[in-house]
């Protein structure tokens, strides 16, 4: 079955355990950190507070998380990569040309979409170096 995308809110009761969330959301919201993150943790709406939080949650995802895999799918300029970036349990994705997809619960969730997504522009490879060495050799023998 076809992973699919969910609302960043989906992912809040997680993020809200994450270090550098909390950080974050103390800069930005000081004393009501603690109440924002007690709701979150719960999955409860935020209120008035929902909008600065999800502009903080989709910054720290744009600007925070770390490249966890990369792939490479083959268009008309050749490899192209697919990245996979997360910030705690949230994975998003990210190709050059195309907008970001997310948010995922896992990297292998995230990379089935992914693989799904961008499937005619596969067979994917891991490494765009190895395959025209593959291309390369094979020239040679003929």
């Amino acid at each position: 079955m076809k992973s699919s995308p969910q609302p960043l809110e989906t992912f809040y009761p997680q993020l809200a355990c994450d270090s550098h969330v909390e950080a974050a959301l103390k800069i930005e919201l000081g004393v009501r950190t603690a109440d924002i993150l007690t709701k979150m943790k719960a999955g409860q709406p935020l209120e008035a507070d929902a909008s600065v939080v999800s502009d903080l949650m989709n910054n720290l995802l744009q600007n925070d998380s770390i490249e966890v895999e990369t792939f490479y799918g083959s268009g008309s300029e050749g490899c192209f990569p697919i990245s996979l970036w997360a910030l705690g349990a949230v994975t998003f994705i990210r190709a050059i040309e195309f907008d970001d997809i997310g948010y995922f619960g896992s990297t292998p969730a995230a990379r089935s979409h992914a693989e799904d997504e961008y499937e005619a522009y596969g067979p994917f490879v891991d490494d765009p170096d190895e395959e025209d060495d593959d291309a390369d050799e094979e020239s040679e023998d003929d």
